[in-house]
């Protein structure tokens, strides 16, 4: 039959699943902690919905993404990231299910910066960088493991000890702007 679809083109309708990436839960630790152990293109692969995998394989995809080194990256918050987006909760409607999720479209002709941004907000995360690696932390109330708990962990708690001299706090005054400067160049 030349044309089994009886005049005209056909309607198509396809659920896309994504793009495969890295579980970094998966990463087991070992006696120096979570360390990558293989390079990108050596990571097993596979769909994913977590956020911050989906952040991780930007991060690290040399041709889609920032191609970044997997030594410039915490890989022990990213997995501690990843456990708690992967935990269940139970929702406003009495449903149960992961705690944060992303399904985004990433635009590869996009500035890498936006493009981060975008997914690090998916994961309600900040990132900082700190002694030459990229860190996420999720903004929750602070417990080290459970998204859920509010009861954080004290790392430290300063006493009036602690205070050597006292606080004063200063804005600006005029006598210390300049209103013209003139510098001569030999």
């Amino acid at each position: 039959d030349n044309n089994p679809f009886g005049g005209g083109i056909p309607s198509i309708q396809a659920e896309v699943l994504g793009k495969r990436v890295f579980n970094i839960a998966s990463l087991n630790a070992d006696s120096a902690g979570y360390e990558f152990t293989t390079a990108y293109a050596s990571l097993s692969k596979s769909y994913s919905i977590n956020p911050v995998n989906q952040l991780i394989d930007f991060m690290l995809d040399p041709n889609f993404g920032c191609g970044l080194d997997t030594e410039e990256l915490d890989a022990e918050s990213f997995v501690k990231a990843a456990n708690k987006c992967n935990q269940y909760v139970t929702y406003y409607t009495g449903q149960q299910g992961r705690a944060l999720t992303g399904n985004q479209v990433i635009q590869t002709n996009g500035k890498l910066l936006d493009n981060v941004k975008a997914t690090v907000q998916a994961c309600r995360g900040i990132m900082p960088y700190v002694q030459g690696k990229y860190k996420l932390q999720i903004e929750d109330g602070g417990n080290i493991n459970d998204i859920t708990s509010s009861s954080a962990t004290i790392v430290y708690s300063a006493g009036d000890d602690d205070i050597i001299g006292g606080i004063e706090m200063r804005g600006e005054a005029k006598n210390t702007k300049y209103n013209q400067v003139v510098v001569n160049y030999v």
